[in-house]
């Protein structure tokens, strides 16, 4: 359970490239309140296995840039709040359509304006 595990903490910047995601289920609001982190990159996230990302990423006012390349998010049940409060104009990177697809409704649902881009549309 990564659940709150960075919940407003006073970060800037966080590196992840260490974390392994494989057995992990709940992502609920797992980096909501880092205001002042403005890229980040999840692009070594097993997320096979995850269930919930409710508020995963709300109010992450300053996030430009996050890099969801390897995420997959099919078994995700409870998403809602994902992307609440934060800015538009949001670039995100997915592994494919399907995956473009999901992150595209939960940005809407959001009120948010983004770009969502395959890894060979950089």
């Amino acid at each position: 359970d990564m659940s709150y595990m960075f919940y407003v903490l006073p970060l800037e910047s966080l590196d992840l490239s260490k974390f392994n995601t494989s057995e992990v289920t709940n992502m609920d609001n797992m980096f909501s309140g880092l205001i002042s982190i403005s890229t980040l990159d999840l692009s070594n996230f097993d997320t096979r296995k995850v269930t919930w990302t409710q508020g995963m990423f709300s109010y992450m006012y300053s996030l430009e840039y996050l890099d969801l390349r390897n995420a997959e998010f099919r078994q995700v049940k409870y998403y809602g709040n994902m992307f609440d409060d934060v800015k538009d104009g949001l670039t995100i990177i997915v592994k494919d359509e399907l995956n473009r697809d999901w992150i595209e409704a939960r940005l809407e649902e959001a009120g948010v304006t983004g770009n969502v881009l395959l890894p060979n549309e950089l």
